[in-house]
């Protein structure tokens, strides 16, 4: 009977450890999840792709990580995904994912997002003068609104059916079913529905009262939701009715309502600048039809000024995209590991147990068995010990390779007589040696979760001590208190100073002085306080400033940027560059 009782127990247990393994459908998510999700509805809402697609990858991978790819906040990501595709224009590759996110949807019975993706596939023809292709999935998309009762669906097919109308010459039908998106739109509360009917009727009206009357609910609605850019817009529009119909006086007034709106829109916002434009336009066109020439110029000085603004930001989104998308890949590759690595310990887990529970079985059955728990007990803290050693190979193996990339651009630099390009391979050479350096100190320590801040920058000077070629001689004292700091942090921290030390080396030194270096790192709390110093002639303009030619510049703001930290640097005795920052959070998981 005991015997019997041990293998219910035995089965019991298996049962449950290797059902934790393959992962239930929980559709449950954080509220980082969440805040995430909403922020990508948002970015589609305000119509925003780049940001929303970088925010769908990313949620994407944690759906699938957590197995909850038949999760219905999983579909809309995928839509929603699809659709910044769309409105980045790119429809070949938008159209497949479309339909790949019908046939999943239909096959959960989610027949909201199957209605939402035959209309943005109707839209996607109609962007392309595909007629006869928008009309079929308009209608597609109606006979699910009607099959599956889904009217609060039906504002949004009406503003579609209007919009085709309207490109396609029917005005009367546009009339119709801009009004249908109007109705719908105030019974379901569907902002959008209402504000696209109002200004469809604008558009196609053909009496001046009717078209401001339109676009004026459209511009009052925008405002009471606090969407103050739309708001404006609608104003401009008014103010362009206005002004075509050479009522300047009017015009005016509703430019001058656009602008106050414009003031209430954060100048973070990445369209604030282009709208601007538009409002400094108008206003240059109104000031000229006035016969106000001086107004008019200084309009349109003023719209070239937010022309230059604008690009300017736009190259920065731009950077910072690359980052972010970067940041993201990191993650994702991150994600992906930590993942296996939780699936293998699980299994070792899993093994561990079941190998007790034999052991147990076999002791109540016969205690002569002693002998072979123990060895097995031996098994499983070799195991263990492995795992420890397995993750020490990874550094290893992240360390011989990024000496073997080290290699080969010492190599390529030796073969080339392009000065410039030598400079520059040896100063890509520096910064990765720089990040190889954390995982041979991980390895050497079998210290996973903090890198020993005084060790690093001691090795990492003598490394460039071994790299300098010049007749001068430099010193270095680095002062760190003992502070140790995590992975995530040591990274950035680490590329900073040996871009601070390559300047130092490349610009500082002087012949027959000895260039003296002190790096002094302090902490406060939970802050962190770095200086910086060398003995060499100092910033030539005072503190360092970008060169547009200048990776390392760049490089060194990009990194404080990541670490979400504050510098200024200045000349006293030479060059100076301060540091405030925390140590970087790392995810429990």
């Amino acid at each position: 009977m005991e015997k019997v009782c041990l293998s219910q127990y035995y089965l019991i247990i298996v049962l449950l450890l290797f059902g934790g393994i393959v992962k239930g459908q929980d559709c449950t998510i954080s509220k980082e999840v969440e805040l995430d999700y909403s922020r990508l509805v948002q970015n589609i809402k305000s119509e925003l792709p780049n940001p929303a697609l970088l925010l769908s990858d990313s949620l994407l991978l944690t759906f699938e990580s957590n197995g909850q790819t038949t999760c219905t906040d999983y579909l809309w990501v995928k839509y929603y995904k699809t659709f910044a595709l769309l409105l980045l224009s790119q429809s070949e590759e938008a159209l497949p994912l479309f339909h790949k996110v019908i046939r999943e949807s239909q096959q959960q019975n989610n027949w909201e997002i199957v209605a939402h993706s035959y209309l943005s596939i109707g839209l996607l023809h109609a962007m392309l003068g595909r007629t006869e292709d928008c009309l079929r999935n308009l209608q597609e998309a109606r006979q699910v609104i009607e099959d599956k009762d889904l009217e609060m669906v039906y504002s949004r097919y009406a503003v579609r059916y209007a919009s085709y109308h309207r490109h396609f010459g029917d005005l009367d039908s546009t009339k119709i079913y801009s009004e249908k998106a109007i109705e719908y739109g105030l019974k379901y509360n569907v902002i959008k529905s209402i504000t696209d009917g109002h200004l469809l009727l604008g558009i196609v009206s053909s009496d001046l009262e009717e078209t401001v009357s339109h676009f004026q609910a459209a511009a009052d609605l925008f405002f009471k939701e606090k969407a103050y850019m739309p708001a404006a817009l609608q104003r401009l529009n008014i103010a362009q009715t206005y002004l075509r119909a050479n009522q300047l006086d009017k015009a005016t007034i509703h430019s001058d309502t656009a602008f106050y709106y414009s003031k209430l829109v954060s100048q973070s916002n990445p369209m604030y600048y282009k709208r601007m434009e538009v409002f400094y336009n108008v206003k240059a066109s109104i000031a000229e039809a006035k016969g106000q020439i001086d107004s008019s110029l200084y309009y349109v000085k003023k719209s070239k000024e937010v022309v230059k603004i604008s690009n300017y930001n736009t190259n920065q989104e731009n950077i910072n995209q690359i980052e972010t998308k970067f940041a993201v890949e990191q993650e994702q590759e991150k994600l992906a590991f930590e993942q296996q690595r939780t699936n293998t310990l699980r299994l070792l887990i899993a093994l561990m147990l079941l190998l007790f529970l034999v052991g147990v079985i076999g002791f109540v059955n016969n205690r002569k068995k002693g002998k072979e728990i123990a060895a097995k007990n031996k098994a499983l803290n070799e195991a263990l010990q492995f795992q420890s050693v397995l993750l020490s190979e990874v550094h290893h193996r992240v360390k011989n390779n990024l000496q073997l990339v080290i290699s080969l651009l010492t190599i390529r630099s030796y073969k080339t007589t392009n000065k410039d390009l030598k400079l520059q391979l040896n100063d890509i050479s520096n910064k990765v040696r720089s990040i190889a350096l954390i995982h041979e100190q991980l390895y050497q320590t079998e210290v996973f979760e903090k890198i020993n801040i005084q060790n690093y920058l001691n090795q990492l000077f003598a490394y460039f001590k071994t790299l300098d070629t010049t007749e001068s001689s430099f010193s270095f004292e680095v002062n760190t208190n003992d502070i140790d700091l995590n992975l995530e942090t040591i990274v950035p921290l680490g590329i900073i100073c040996s871009e601070l030390i390559s300047n130092s080396l490349k610009y500082a030194q002087q012949p027959n002085e000895t260039l003296n270096i002190s790096l002094i790192l302090e902490k406060d709390k939970d802050h962190f306080k770095l200086r910086y110093q060398d003995s060499g002639i100092g910033y030539s303009t005072g503190s360092l400033v970008q060169n547009p030619n200048s990776m390392g510049t760049l490089l060194i703001k990009s990194m404080v940027r990541q670490l979400m930290a504050e510098y200024d640097t200045f000349n006293k005795n030479g060059a100076v560059f301060n540091l405030s920052f925390t140590e970087k959070k790392v995810s429990d998981v």
